[in-house]
């Protein structure tokens, strides 16, 4: 079943993106985020959908962010995030939080030094990796973990999780 709005964890549409989605005839799904402007709305193929880290949301939940971000105060929008977070609490083995992200010759930097200071990525990956995020849990999370996500442009290349902080 094809969810109706997701938010999303994926770099490829922007990550804590909340987006409603709209299929078309020819097997494509419009993805429109109604909250942040003038952005564009991407399209993704609904097979390639499966590939995306996105979370689906309900329309009730959807009609709560629509409605703290519609008002825009400084309240609102700080519940919206804090609405989105208790969504990744919810969601096993997510890491909550992207605590940095690296771009360019310094992700590739970041992506080859050895633990516990980085991902200790093989050279092969890290010389390709032009943006590296360190995604963690928080205290609240029933497991400690930090994982590190190396991409080329838009193509994952690897993931490295570690158990602790």
């Amino acid at each position: 079943m094809i969810p109706t709005h997701i938010l999303s964890q994926d770099p490829r549409l922007e990550r804590h993106w909340i987006y409603r989605l709209e299929s078309d005839a020819s097997g494509h799904l419009r993805c429109i985020n109604e909250f942040a402007g003038h952005c564009g709305s991407p399209t993704i193929s609904i097979a390639d959908l499966a590939d995306y880290y996105v979370i689906p949301l309900s329309a009730t939940t959807y009609t709560q962010l629509a409605e703290y971000y519609s008002k825009s105060t400084d309240a609102d929008l700080e519940a919206a995030q804090a609405l989105i977070q208790e969504i990744l609490k919810t969601i096993p083995n997510t890491p909550a939080l992207c605590w940095e992200t690296w771009l360019g010759s310094k992700a590739a930097e970041q992506a080859a030094i050895l633990p516990p200071l980085g991902p200790g990525f093989a050279p092969a990956i890290a010389q390709r990796t032009t943006q590296l995020e360190c995604w963690i849990t928080t205290f609240d999370q029933p497991e400690d973990f930090v994982e590190f996500r190396a991409w080329e442009d838009t193509t994952p290349l690897a993931t490295r999780r570690f158990r602790g902080y």
